[in-house]
């Protein structure tokens, strides 16, 4: 052994001596959903974690959900996620496209395609709001459909927010039930159609009907991440007593219960979304759902970008790698076992 690697042993032992202290952790603090099982793999060799959606290939199933769109930052912030994406072969979702469907000098804001590139998904989105007056004039689904062709996108995503539109001042009024307005415009249209709530997540009863219908797939968009609901609700003071419906949801677990013993999930595909931080998050909610599927992040994405693009890549790289880890030595926890 040389003196430079003796020197290097002899430094990290030091290092470890010192911040022994720091790095105690308190059993409190475990994270109970796993088991970990030291024993029973080796490192993975490479960061395999590949997958498909929406026939495309991807290097992680992770999703950048859908955000912004139609405002001053929309335009950097949205070049900058597809710069990320494509670099590290992630799919996304385009944030409501609401703004370029009534005005075509939005088109660069949401142009996207020239920066992920052809071989990866990118989906637009609309609200059920939206969709609803589309049913109701050709000349605004003929305006949609051309939208849809002039982006290149893979799909549709439509957001079903009542609550949201409830509370949010200039918030639009739904004359039928989202369920029906879905159903009307998907016998009537040929593109691949996501449905997702947006931050409160649905019950049995709605994700049973959904699921009846001809859909590509669903986004739980489940309580626990960013809550639009609340998020209107924090714009104006005269809202504040209609607070207590931020509060009522339904989390990702429950909603991936509630999938689970349903028949229609194969064939279908799943972005699990709502409250997913990081890999540990993703594995443990993947694991549990029976049926194809990534996860999506949009509040942790936007808070990583806030520290500039080389950040987000920086924290993204960390949750393939440490998901690839994960699939290798963390099982989840079933309720029998004890903790």
């Amino acid at each position: 052994m040389s003196e430079d690697q003796k020197l290097k042993i002899s430094s990290r032992k030091d290092e470890h001596i010192n911040l022994a202290k720091k790095s105690v952790t308190r059993v409190i603090d475990k994270d109970s959903r796993f088991v970990y099982e030291p024993l029973l793999s080796p490192h993975p060799k490479a960061v395999d974690t590949q997958t498909t959606f929406l026939n495309k290939n991807l290097k992680a199933p992770i999703w950048i959900s859908s955000m912004t769109g139609g405002s001053i930052n929309a335009n950097k912030v949205n070049k900058q996620l597809a710069e990320v994406a494509s670099d590290l072969g992630l799919g996304m979702g385009l944030g409501s496209c609401r703004a370029l469907l009534e005005n075509e000098d939005f088109f660069d804001d949401f142009n996207l395609r020239p920066i992920l590139g052809d071989s990866l998904p990118l989906l637009a989105n609309l609200g059920i709001a939206q969709i609803e007056k589309i049913n109701n004039s050709e000349h605004e689904r003929t305006k949609l459909l051309s939208m849809l062709e002039k982006l290149r996108v893979d799909g549709l995503i439509i957001h079903v927010n009542p609550l949201q539109e409830f509370t949010q001042p200039e918030g639009d009024f739904l004359t039928e039930s989202p369920i029906k307005t879905l159903e009307v415009f998907i016998k009537n249209t040929n593109a691949p159609v996501i449905v997702k709530e947006v931050g409160q997540g649905m019950g049995a009863e709605s994700l049973n009907s959904l699921l009846s219908l001809d859909i590509h797939g669903v986004e739980l968009a489940a309580y626990g991440g960013t809550n639009f609901t609340k998020l209107e609700l924090s714009r104006g003071e005269s809202r504040h007593d209609l607070d207590p419906l931020s509060y009522v949801g339904h989390d990702a677990e429950e909603m991936i219960e509630v999938l689970n013993s349903h028949g229609g999930i194969k064939g279908k595909e799943f972005i699990l979304s709502g409250g997913v931080t990081n890999f540990l998050d993703a594995h443990y909610l993947m694991e549990q759902f029976a049926g194809h599927s990534i996860v999506g992040m949009a509040g942790t994405v936007l808070h990583q970008l806030s520290y500039g693009q080389e950040r987000l890549v920086e924290f993204l790289n960390a949750q393939i790698k440490g998901l690839s880890f994960a699939k290798s030595f963390l099982r989840v926890r079933k309720n029998s076992e004890t903790k």
